[in-house]
């Protein structure tokens, strides 16, 4: 970061964010592209995914910045964007370099206050594994209805409890924890499901790759995330954290 974060460029709603992205992308120079989302927000709001460039689209390196994969965790890395765009002045990209903006890869998650998208899909995990043959969770095929009840009071929420405390007393939660963390196939209302087929952002991942890639031969992406649930502008502490994939095209 070219200062320390800066809370003025954090929003407490989507369209805030995008506005401020927006807003920043002009005050660097860049030119941003939106994908409309099929969906609107809570208020009847569309909703959007916004990229932008800054250096070379030609650029054999680049540098693919992504906010929002797990929709509500969008509000830290649209602050952390914006507060890097409205300090572009600051910034000297080597040589055959430029950094890609992907802004709220997951709106409708954003919109909802979901870190699932509108399919109830974990969005980083159907990037990964959209495509068959889906590997099967059998540990999580037992508990799918104890971990999203069809009730969450009464008999049904009392049932699922019981099973989940007895599971835990002869298996322990760290086993707990690497059955729920595996992901699932088969349960699209239960806990980390991933699809069954690309989600309407995967779609828009592939077009930003065919779009703004193609010319590259090293990727890196940073891929914001955050440590805590309390994500949004009155947050006391903003914790966030974040995954790096390198890839070098053949």
């Amino acid at each position: 970061m070219p200062a320390p974060i800066d809370i003025r460029h954090f929003s407490a709603t989507p369209r805030e964010a995008d506005e401020k992205f927006m807003s920043a992308c002009r005050k660097a120079g860049l030119a941003p592209v939106v994908f409309t989302h099929p969906l609107k927000g809570p208020d009847g709001e569309p909703l959007a995914t916004t990229v932008a460039l800054m250096g070379p689209h030609e650029s054999k390196n680049v540098m693919m910045v992504v906010a929002g994969t797990h929709g509500v965790e969008g509000y830290a890395g649209g602050g952390v964007m914006v507060q890097l765009l409205n300090n572009a002045g600051e910034i000297r990209l080597p040589k055959d370099t430029a950094v890609l903006f992907v802004h709220q890869i997951n709106p409708w998650g954003l919109a909802w206050n979901r870190r699932e998208n509108e399919d109830n899909v974990d969005l980083f995990r159907n990037l990964l594994y959209c495509d068959p043959p889906y590997a099967d969770n059998p540990g999580f095929d037992d508990l799918a209805l104890s971990l999203a009840p069809p009730a969450w009071s009464g008999p049904a929420r009392e049932e699922a409890d019981a099973k989940l405390r007895s599971f835990v007393q002869q298996n322990g939660e760290r086993e707990l924890t690497r059955i729920m963390r595996l992901g699932q196939h088969k349960h699209p209302k239960s806990l980390t499901y991933h699809g069954r087929g690309p989600t309407w952002s995967k779609r828009v991942v592939d077009r930003i790759t065919d779009g703004w890639l193609a010319h590259a031969s090293y990727v890196a992406t940073l891929d914001i995330h955050t440590d805590r649930k309390s994500t949004r502008l009155n947050s006391s502490h903003l914790g966030i954290s974040y995954a790096v994939f390198c890839l070098k095209k053949k």
